[in-house]
C-alpha cells in the first residue's frame, strides 16, 4: 500500500522526467523505481551511478565465498613448519613482493585450491635463475621438492605472481 506522500512523490518524479535533462532523468527514474520497490531512500549527485541490488531471503552466502580469490600460505621452515604468512585473496596476474622480514626465508610455499603459483628470485617477478613453478596445492614443503632445474629454491622466493589454474 503506497502513502499520499509516495504517491505524490512519483507523480511529481513522473511529471519531472518529461523535461528533465539527461542526468535529471537518470535520478528521476532511479527514485521511481526505488519508490516501485517500496524501498525509501535518495538519488546520489549527478555523475555517481548506483546499482539497486535486490535482497533475498533465499541468499546463499557460500556461493559468494567461493568467488573470492583463493589465497597464499608461506612459512619459514620446510613441513609448514616455523613462522607463518598467509595473504588471502592475492591479487591475479599480479606481482607481490613479500614482506622484508619474509625475503629470502621462505622454506615452504602453499597455495590454495584452485591457484597455481610461480616464485621469483628477487622482488618485482624478476629473476636470474628463472621462475620457480608452477606450484599448485597442497604447494612445496620439502627440500627435495624445491628442486628445480639444478637450482635449490629453499630461500630464495622474494616475489610471487598467481592465477586461476
Amino acid at each position: 500500500m503506497f502513502s499520499f506522500a509516495k504517491i505524490m512523490a512519483v507523480l511529481a518524479v513522473s511529471l519531472s522526467v518529461a523535461t528533465a535533462a539527461p542526468a535529471e532523468d537518470a535520478r528521476a527514474k532511479a527514485l521511481a523505481s526505488l519508490m516501485a520497490n517500496g524501498k525509501e531512500g535518495s538519488v546520489l549527485a549527478d555523475g555517481v551511478e548506483v546499482t539497486y541490488i535486490a535482497t533475498s531471503d533465499k541468499l546463499n552466502t557460500t556461493d559468494l565465498e567461493k568467488r573470492a580469490n583463493p589465497g597464499v600460505f608461506f612459512t619459514n621452515d620446510i613441513n609448514f613448519l616455523g613462522a607463518q604468512i598467509y595473504f588471502p585473496a592475492v591479487p591475479l596476474n599480479l606481482c607481490i613482493n613479500m614482506p622484508s622480514n619474509w625475503q629470502n626465508v621462505v622454506s615452504s610455499f602453499g597455495p590454495d585450491v584452485g591457484l597455481v603459483c610461480f616464485g621469483f628470485h628477487f622482488l618485482n617477478c624478476a629473476s636470474d635463475i628463472g621462475s620457480f613453478g608452477p606450484v599448485s596445492s597442497p604447494g612445496v614443503s620439502t627440500i627435495a621438492r624445491w628442486e628445480l632445474n639444478g637450482v635449490n629454491w629453499n630461500d630464495k622466493v622474494n616475489s610471487y605472481r598467481c592465477s586461476l589454474r
